[in-house]
Formats: structure tokens, C-alpha cells, sequence
């Protein structure tokens, strides 16, 4: 029996077409998807909580990285501040002025560098979600160590300290939110075994995006999914 070949092409183009708008079909209910778990993280407050808290304790380990680093150099000025008003040989003076310069310098490029998505960490004070200032990040000053370097360096430690306790404050209140998340997403009935899932997989993000990176909108879908 003779084929004809034209059918049969005909036959293999129509497949081709339907197998073509399937994945069209399948290409655009996904990027709807995605779409909706945009929409979701964005209209989510606790959600959007868990973003800003993550980038904020991004800032505070950039400026805690930062203060340990120019601890010692700031200590050493101060010192030296004071050993130079009371020291009388002007050879000794400019050697103390000279080592000074240098530790200054070095304090101001560590300062500059303290970054955070292109911005100083200690440009902006980091709140609660009460509004309260839990890290004064703009008491800090390289300026200060020319009028009071122990001042300066008081204040540094300080912050040092400033810094910690801001840090377990913000990851309290991230608790907090993906605890909220949870109840919210979960029944009487199943409420233990989604809630541990839940908080593990938060937390596993959470530490993942803690290398001085916020916590992207993707792992904040994960969360919600």
C-alpha cells in the first residue's frame, strides 16, 4: 500500500504544533506562578519583615567586622594623643605626629570601606520594629579623632557592643515573624510537624544569607510556599 507522505507530514507538523503550545502554555502558567510569588513576598508584612531584618543584620556584621578592625589602630591613637601632649622633645613629638598620621589613615580607609550594597554602614542608623534605634551607627566619626581620639575610641567600643546586642535583637524578631508565618500557614491538625519544617528551612536560609548579603526574594517564596 502506498503512504502519502504529504499526510504524513501533515500529520507530524500538527503534533509538533500542539506539543509547541503545550509548553507555551506550560512557559506561561509558570511565569504567572512566579508572578504571584512575587506579588505574595510583597504583600506579606511579615514576609517583607524577615527581607528588611535580614539586610539590616547584613549592615550590622559589615559595621562589627569594621569596629573590630579599627579597634586596636583607634586604641593605639588615643594613646599616642595623650603621649604627645605630655612628651616636650620635638623630635619625639613629630615621631609620635607621624606614627599618628599613619593609624589615622588606616582607621579612615577601614571606615570608608564598611559597605553594604554599595552604601557606609555607618551612614544610617538601624531601628526595631518599634522604631527605637538599637545601633547609633552615625555617633561614630573618623572626624573626632582630631579634636578627641579618646572619645573617639570610647565610643568605638561602645558600638562594639552596641552592634551585638542589635544583632540578637533583629534575629528575635525574625524568630518571631517565621513563627507567625507558620501558625499562619499551617492547621490544628498538622500544626507541630509544618511548624518544625517550616523553621528549619527559615533557618537554614537565614544562615546561608548572612554572609553580609540580604536575604534574597526567592528564599523569602521558599518560605512562604
Amino acid at each position: 500500500m502506498k503512504i502519502d507522505s504529504s499526510s504524513t507530514s501533515q500529520s507530524i507538523a500538527q503534533k509538533e504544533l500542539k506539543t509547541s503550545e503545550i509548553k507555551s502554555k506550560s512557559k506561561n502558567v509558570e511565569q504567572d506562578q512566579k508572578v504571584v510569588d512575587r506579588n505574595e513576598v510583597k504583600t506579606n508584612p511579615l514576609a517583607q519583615n524577615i527581607k528588611d531584618i535580614n539586610t539590616n543584620i547584613g549592615r550590622l556584621q559589615v559595621a562589627q567586622n569594621t569596629l573590630d578592625s579599627m579597634e586596636p589602630d583607634a586604641k593605639k591613637y588615643a594613646t599616642l594623643a595623650q603621649e604627645s601632649k605630655e612628651t616636650l622633645e620635638k623630635n619625639e613629638r613629630d615621631d609620635i605626629k607621624s606614627e599618628m598620621a599613619t593609624l589615622k589613615k588606616n582607621i579612615d580607609n577601614t571606615f570608608k570601606k564598611a559597605l553594604f550594597e554599595g552604601n557606609n554602614v555607618f551612614s544610617q542608623n538601624i531601628k526595631d520594629r518599634d522604631n527605637n534605634i538599637i545601633f547609633d551607627a552615625q555617633k561614630l566619626n573618623p572626624k573626632l579623632l582630631d579634636s578627641d581620639a579618646q572619645k573617639f575610641y570610647d565610643t568605638l567600643k561602645d558600638q562594639q557592643v552596641q552592634v551585638k546586642d542589635a544583632i540578637k535583637i533583629l534575629q528575635d524578631d525574625a524568630q518571631d515573624s517565621t513563627q507567625r508565618i507558620a501558625n499562619g500557614k499551617t492547621t490544628a491538625k498538622n500544626v507541630q510537624a509544618t511548624e518544625g519544617s517550616f523553621l528549619k528551612k527559615f533557618s537554614n536560609l537565614f544562615r546561608v544569607s548572612h554572609d553580609t548579603t540580604k536575604l534574597s526574594e526567592s528564599r523569602v517564596q521558599e518560605l512562604l510556599a
